[in-house]
């Protein structure tokens, strides 16, 4: 888990997203015990009461559960666990698609970026396979431009 942080945003939120996106990856998993205040606290070097505060906020969205005398764990909720791993791989495809934009890549060179760096992750060299893995991350970068197009819409 990513312990840096940065001066943009209070640091009990940075945390809470750092606990969410180790949740969300699967580095802490369902129902496993996360580290005391005080432990924690002092991997991430803060104040145990900015650490409190960044743990209670994760129990009242229900992402960690307290068990009396044994400790804080994360949810069993299923549910809850891959909305937040939707939710955190819509915010990594957003920052993808803004970055990108700002570097001049249109749509289709996003496109064949994605697929290109997708065929070389997987090793491929079947034709059908490559042909296959391209349809479906342009139809998933389309539908996130279409979003961010409509979001910047609404905002103007």
């Amino acid at each position: 888990m990513d312990r840096s942080l940065e001066d943009n945003m209070p640091i009990y939120m940075q945390i809470m997203n750092r606990i969410r996106d180790a949740i969300a990856s699967g580095e802490l998993a369902a129902g496993d015990k996360v580290p005391s205040v005080r432990e924690f606290a002092s991997e991430f070097e803060v104040n145990p009461n900015t650490m409190q505060r960044a743990l209670m906020e994760l129990e009242r969205e229900g992402i960690l559960v307290s068990e009396r005398a044994i400790g804080r764990f994360v949810t069993d909720d299923r549910s809850r666990i891959d909305a937040m791993r939707r939710e955190a791989g819509s915010r990594a495809a957003d920052a993808f698609i803004r970055q990108m934009a700002d570097l001049g890549f249109s749509e289709e060179e996003m496109l064949d970026f994605l697929a290109a760096s997708k065929l070389v992750a997987m090793g491929s060299d079947n034709f059908f396979e490559t042909h296959y893995c391209l349809s479906l991350v342009e139809e998933k970068v389309r539908e996130k431009i279409e979003e961010l197009e409509d979001t910047l819409s609404v905002t103007k």
